[in-house]
């Protein structure tokens, strides 16, 4: 990118007179720069380690004193929208289509194995500055607005559910796997709760209309309705072998739709939800104790305690 095109896309001053007038690349990591390169400082102490390694241009928002004026140094007012601009600006080429969607569609989206012109953007626009760089021209992306304004984009289009005509017909399920068929193809136990039907729909017919190649993984990671199954002493055990089931939620605007979906496909379970951000891992154990459930559906605590329990009581039984 040509030195006046930088100055002109993040409305920077030019604070030095090099010689220099082309750049080779865009970095936003100190650890990724060539000679040749622009550096976005978004973090200003790895300024030093750009130019070491051989920045020709250095764009930053505070005040600081330069010795060597053979680099570009562009002073802007902030580098996070400078940066972009930037890339606003590159991705114009590649006439990407995006969409923006509710987060726990992000996550699904997660849970397939698509083709490379498909990308989840998960996080801000400095995590996904790599992605965005070398995407492939005509990608279709997948993102939150609350993470990565939609204006980044020269238009992105929302996600909805007013569109899906093809359904997931389902055959047999329970509360935490199912089978279904999906336009004529038969999928057999896919270890995914119905509850996230609606979301895949959406994915479904998303990945028909931009012609993208998809393949259904387990939902194994997933931070919504993740389902842990304890015996009486809350230590874990294997997926379906017992009748009490901790489900961890990290996004608590779920609870209800959840708690809904608990009541209409086990009527007959004996149910209770918790809110866990004002409670340690030790207070959350001994409401859970006392209780009397088949699902316990926690929000605020990550499914990783119950593992820090069940370690705890091992080493104690060690001797």
């Amino acid at each position: 990118m040509r030195l006046e095109n930088v100055l002109a896309l993040t409305h920077g001053s030019l604070m030095s007179q090099p010689h220099i007038s082309l750049f080779n690349d865009i970095v936003i990591e100190a650890s990724r720069v060539k000679r040749g390169s622009l550096f976005v400082a978004l973090k200003p102490h790895d300024i030093s380690q750009a130019i070491e390694k051989g920045a020709y241009g250095i764009v930053y928002e505070r005040d600081l004193e330069f010795d060597d004026k053979e680099i570009a140094w562009i002073k802007v007012d902030d580098s996070y929208d400078a940066l972009k601009r930037l890339v606003r600006f590159i991705l114009i080429d590649k006439e990407l289509v995006a969409f923006t969607c509710k987060p726990i569609i992000l996550q699904v989206a997660k849970q397939f194995t698509t083709s490379n012109e498909f990308i989840v953007l998960e996080g801000s626009l400095s995590d996904n500055f790599s992605k965005l760089l070398s995407a492939t021209p005509k990608s279709t992306l997948l993102f939150v607005e609350s993470q990565i304004k939609s204006d980044l984009f020269t238009n992105a289009s929302r996600l909805s559910d007013s569109s899906v005509e093809d359904k997931i017909r389902l055959l047999e399920h329970t509360l935490f796997e199912m089978a279904f068929i999906y336009r004529d193809t038969y999928y057999e136990r896919q270890m995914i709760s119905p509850l996230f039907i609606p979301y895949m729909e959406q994915l479904l017919a998303l990945f028909h209309k931009q012609n993208i190649s998809y393949k259904i993984k387990p939902f194994v990671n997933m931070p919504h309705f993740h389902a842990r199954f304890v015996n009486s002493a809350l230590h874990v055990r294997d997926f379906g072998t017992t009748n009490r089931v901790i489900i961890f939620e990290n996004d608590a605007t779920l609870i209800e739709e959840e708690i809904a979906f608990i009541s209409q496909n086990a009527p007959w379970a004996h149910s209770f939800s918790l809110s866990c951000d004002d409670l340690s891992e030790k207070e959350v154990m001994k409401i859970l104790r006392v209780k009397h459930f088949n699902f316990a559906l926690l929000s605020g605590v990550k499914a990783t305690f119950l593992d820090n329990e069940s370690n705890y009581l091992r080493q104690q039984t060690l001797f």
